[in-house]
């Protein structure tokens, strides 16, 4: 089973563009450990993808790494 990132699957999917993920992650960088949000969260609050869209990625994503 290969673990497939969030990031990748939703760029790969069309869902968000390059320039999007890397603003995530540098949003992402930027925070300290303790208040550190997942990529996904951060795409939502930012506006970028909907939170429907978000569970739909994360849902196929684990088909897809789970075989189904």
């Amino acid at each position: 089973m290969k673990k497939i990132k969030i990031a990748s699957y939703l760029v790969k999917e069309g869902f968000l563009s390059v320039d999007q993920a890397k603003t995530i992650l540098e949003i992402q960088s930027k925070m300290t450990p303790l208040i550190k949000q997942r990529f996904g969260r951060i795409a939502v609050s930012e506006g970028f993808i909907k939170e429907n869209i978000l569970n739909k990625a994360i849902l196929d994503k684990e088909r897809k790494e789970f075989g189904y």
